[in-house]
């Protein structure tokens, strides 16, 4: 019933955008809105049809398309997606891009133990190729594609690839260690994240 007094229609699906209080806006998004009390800080959440989710707001979430019972996971989502913005350069960020990974970090507690991630932090921190070489690892498939991304000779990564698998307790390269270093990685990228910090708009628009 409350749904359907913000006009949303049981059987079609809809996603929430998340985005920050100070989020620039090229355009006002349709759909029901309100500010949501976060342990982040206070969130501006916008219910979206999948039709209108092409949404220009920088910093900005969407979160995974849900019916209108699960929208609370939809939200979820949207927090995790935005926390994983880095204006400019990725000013907007689709939790559909991670599939079940995003569900899955959505879902865990703030306190859950993640050693896996604790490591990579510490390689990032203790080597200055580490996170280049750890960005690379995830976003590639062999070796020499991980060398071409990250501008290095093959044999340079193997030996990075060989150093990470001494720091990590596991092959990166090797069946679910791909699995466990992507997911470490977007944790760690969520520890790290900084676009809930407020920010000039200007450093994110190009304008004054």
């Amino acid at each position: 019933e409350a749904a359907g007094a913000l006009g949303l229609v049981a059987g079609r699906t809809y996603r929430v955008a998340a985005a920050p209080l100070f989020a620039v806006w090229s355009g006002h998004p349709p759909g029901p809105e309100d500010v949501v009390a976060t342990r982040h800080g206070p969130i501006h959440a916008i219910v979206l049809t999948d039709a209108d989710a092409a949404v220009t707001g920088i910093p900005c979430g969407i979160g995974a398309a849900t019916s209108i019972d699960q929208l609370d996971h939809s939200f979820r989502t949207a927090l995790v997606a935005l926390r994983l913005c880095a204006p400019p350069s990725v000013p907007t960020v689709v939790a559909d891009e991670f599939g079940a990974l995003v569900g899955l970090l959505a879902d865990a507690p703030a306190d859950l133990p993640q050693p896996d991630a604790d490591r990579v932090e510490e390689v990032v921190a203790r080597h200055v190729w580490g996170l280049p070489t750890v960005e690379a690892l995830v976003r590639t498939s062999t070796v020499r594609q991980a060398a071409r991304l990250a501008g290095v000779h093959h044999s340079t990564m193997q030996a990075r690839l060989d150093s990470l698998v001494d720091s990590l307790g596991f092959d990166p390269g090797d069946g679910f260690g791909r699995t466990r270093l992507a997911s470490a990685y977007l944790v760690w990228r969520l520890r790290s994240s900084t676009v809930l910090d407020l920010p000039p708009p200007a450093a994110w628009t190009g304008t004054r």
